[in-house]
């Protein structure tokens, strides 16, 4: 996962990056069209909250 920082420490290409992560989702999923997750959504494995970022430790798809 990506962290930006905050406040006065915050990354000046924190949007950029931003859209090029929906660029890139977006594209993926029309060209996997069946991608899906492998396991139910209850059992994707998240990173715990006290880290710097916040997440899914790992995403398990299948297509």
């Amino acid at each position: 996962m990506i962290s930006f920082g905050r406040g006065i420490h915050a990354c000046l290409g924190q949007q950029i990056a931003r859209m090029e992560l929906r660029v890139l989702w977006s594209t993926l999923l029309k060209r996997l069209p069946g991608v899906r997750l492998a396991v139910s959504p209850s059992e994707v494995p998240w990173r715990p909250r006290d880290t710097a970022t916040f997440g899914p430790a790992h995403l398990p798809v299948t297509w």
